[in-house]
């Protein structure tokens, strides 16, 4: 509950603080209301929804099948490691789900730090060792502990609330440009709702991008502390070893619809500031050199 407060009460500061300025700048009160509320109960509302729902979504996208109590030995360690190390880190065991895919990975989602699921591909379980399992496990276990979730919902929310709150002022401003007065009539070059939706359009998809920039820099930033992370729960070595294996993997196809915390990630050269993952080799450098222990 106190992370849903700290969620409402900094989505809520932000707008209060931007309708502020647009009134110190002389925007009429009702508009400032308006503006206020919608892009309070929009940029929350997305990201909101995606984080309760995130669960549901990521099993029914890759298909994945929660597994309990096994009399399967190839699983049943894996349930018992995760229980070990979920009472080390003190936090409830979270539920553990097998997708079928042959890519090597594996993915950490959920609402909280209690309420989370960690997903390993059957790809990951049949070419990796055992040891390099449980770094995949404890990096994706220190995501959770880490609350990185929560925390790259709650960035999401304030940009969404943002991209709306600006979006919204640069169209009415822009839209302006599209009226001439004539004998106190406003004529209108074009439709006015096709205008208005064009430069909405234009301008949200424009601050949504820039919005995914510092998404995926701050998504970067959190690979490498749980890597770092799960390097002292299971050693470096491990977790070196497990990187090394997957850096020789088929690259992952890896949904967009997911709102997850994937070990590994798509590169592009050419797009790197849209990168959810450093390269492999980035972060096994990190680690060699101790950067992100804290």
């Amino acid at each position: 509950m106190l992370c849903i407060f700290l969620f409402l009460i900094i989505n809520f500061s932000v707008n209060l603080i931007l309708s502020l300025i647009l009134y110190l700048f002389g925007l009429q009160y009702q508009n400032i209301i308006n503006i206020f509320l919608l892009s309070s109960f929009f940029g929350c509302l997305s990201s909101i929804m995606s984080l309760f729902l995130s669960k549901w979504i990521a099993l029914n996208t890759v298909q994945g099948k929660i597994i309990n109590n096994t009399k399967n030995p190839e699983l049943n360690w894996i349930i018992l490691f995760l229980k070990d190390l979920s009472h080390q880190m003190k936090i409830k065991i979270p539920e553990i789900a097998i997708y079928p895919s042959e890519d090597l990975n594996a993915f950490a989602t959920g609402f909280s730090k209690n309420n989370s699921l960690i997903a390993l591909s059957t790809g990951l379980l049949n070419k990796m060792k055992k040891n390099e399992i449980k770094a995949i496990i404890a990096h994706e276990i220190c995501h959770i502990t880490n609350g990185d979730m929560l925390t790259m919902t709650l960035i999401q929310s304030v940009l969404n609330t943002f991209i709306l709150f600006f979006s919204y002022i640069f169209t009415k401003i822009l839209e302006n440009f599209f009226f001439k007065k004539k004998k106190n009539k406003n004529i209108l070059l074009f439709s006015n709702s096709i205008i208005y939706i064009f430069i909405s359009m234009i301008l949200e998809f424009t601050l949504g991008m820039l919005a995914n920039i510092v998404i995926m820099w701050f998504s970067r930033k959190r690979e490498y502390y749980a890597d770092a992370g799960a390097s002292k729960i299971i050693g470096k070595k491990n977790m070196i070893s497990a990187l090394e294996n997957l850096k020789n993997s088929i690259e992952p196809n890896i949904s967009h619809n997911l709102r997850t915390l994937y070990i590994q990630g798509k590169r592009n050269i050419f797009l790197n500031l849209f990168l959810s993952h450093p390269s492999i080799d980035e972060r096994i450098l990190a680690l060699k050199k101790n950067i992100y222990f804290k």
